[in-house]
């Protein structure tokens, strides 16, 4: 009866080395196997390959796009390890393989651990190129995320119009982050999404973050 010759994603496996994993790409299995355990305890403490990256910050933002205009994917926690698969060509954000799928952290907020010296460039959107007989990994979708106005008073009407004579919809508090999604004809007022539905804020009572120079003009 001839060989058995099996494709899988990862395999565990005794070397001279000790007890490691494989990718299954690069293997060719003899005889039956199929009685073989699926481990997963071991894989989950395993030390991560490569340069690794741990958040030196509370709460870190990561993000579709290398940029703060990109959408967040989540937050990671301070002290959380990932791995650096990825840079900007200025180095200046990385791409990160997290919990959260793979996504891009601006580097002044990760601790780097290891040689970042063949850390591949990768363009928004592209793939990792396949490095150092590792398997090339995806990169996130980017996906530009909406300016924010951010409420600078106690509290603050979202009104049905932009105009204090407009009718309250209900008020938002200082902190508030709220998606701009238009603005008024005299350029005095954000049209925002809001918890009370999509309304108007002054812009006397906010400041943003993000692009607004496309903000359309509401009539």
């Amino acid at each position: 009866m001839g060989s058995e010759i099996c494709i899988r994603d990862r395999f565990q496996v005794q070397t001279l080395f000790g007890t490691g994993w494989v990718s299954g790409s690069y293997v060719i299995t003899r005889n039956e196997f199929g009685a073989a355990p699926i481990t997963t305890e071991s894989a989950q403490d395993a030390p991560l390959s490569g340069p690794v990256g741990i958040v030196n910050t509370g709460a870190l933002n990561i993000r579709s796009g290398p940029g703060i205009q990109y959408s967040s994917l989540g937050v990671l926690a301070g002290g959380t390890e990932t791995r650096i698969i990825g840079r900007t060509r200025d180095w200046s954000w990385w791409l990160l393989e997290t919990p959260l799928g793979n996504g891009w952290a601006n580097r002044i907020y990760v601790i780097v651990r290891g040689s970042t010296s063949n850390v591949p460039y990768v363009a928004p959107g592209e793939a990792v190129p396949p490095s150092d007989g590792t398997e090339g990994e995806e990169s996130p979708e980017p996906a530009v995320a909406l300016p924010l106005a951010i409420v600078n008073t106690g509290a603050l009407h979202v009104r049905s119009g932009p105009n204090s004579t407009f009718s309250s919809l209900g008020s938002v508090y200082a902190g508030a982050k709220l998606p701009i999604i238009g603005q008024s004809p005299d350029r005095g007022w954000w049209l925002v999404q809001s918890a009370h539905g999509d309304g108007w804020i002054s812009k006397a009572f906010s400041y943003t973050t993000g692009d607004t120079s496309g903000v359309p003009v509401i009539n």
